[in-house]
């Protein structure tokens, strides 16, 4: 039907901007659940991927049985856009978002249910040498959902050959 694509398109832009905003979430929750210790601050990577949702509890939160995927990566993405400015509030883990942050680990997954509903979400996890440059990245980070809300962001893929743009409000 002419209208499935947009509404699955609606729908992975929909999971992709719930995904950004786990990504801050669960920056967030590293940095408040941490418990105390005084030799330090930072999450360790290799306690990261703990930190990041089962299949089962990602299902859970989008209303899906189950989803499964891509193994953990250890990476930040590097997806170019048009609105290259708003990269970090389309999607999770961005290069462009992160740079120059101090981050110092990282942990990604892709998940879905194909071919069930077509669920997609990418879930990120991202640590930070101390609570200072964490606080400064959400910091920044607000203000540029602050600065990208409420308009129309064009998400196409620079570096594709299909010319076809796409928005997302």
């Amino acid at each position: 039907a002419p209208g499935r694509f947009g509404e699955s398109l609606a729908r992975w832009w929909w999971l992709t901007g719930a995904a950004a905003m786990l990504t801050v979430g669960l920056v967030v929750a590293v940095i408040v659940y941490q418990p105390a210790d005084p030799g330090g601050g930072a999450v360790a990577a290799s306690a990261l991927p703990d930190v990041l949702l089962t299949g089962q509890e990602a299902g859970h939160a989008v209303g899906a049985e189950t989803l499964s995927g891509e193994p953990v990566q250890d990476k930040l993405a590097d997806t170019p856009i048009v609105d290259e400015d708003c990269v970090g509030v389309l999607k999770a883990a961005e290069q462009k978002a992160y740079g120059k942050t101090g981050w110092t680990a990282v942990r990604t997954q892709e998940l879905g249910d194909a071919p069930g509903k077509g669920w997609r979400l990418i879930q990120a996890v991202v640590s930070f040498p101390d609570v200072e440059s964490a606080n400064n990245f959400v910091g920044n980070a607000a203000a540029d959902w602050q600065r990208c809300a409420n308009r129309e962001l064009n998400t196409r893929n620079v570096n594709k050959d299909d010319p076809r743009n796409v928005f997302w409000t």
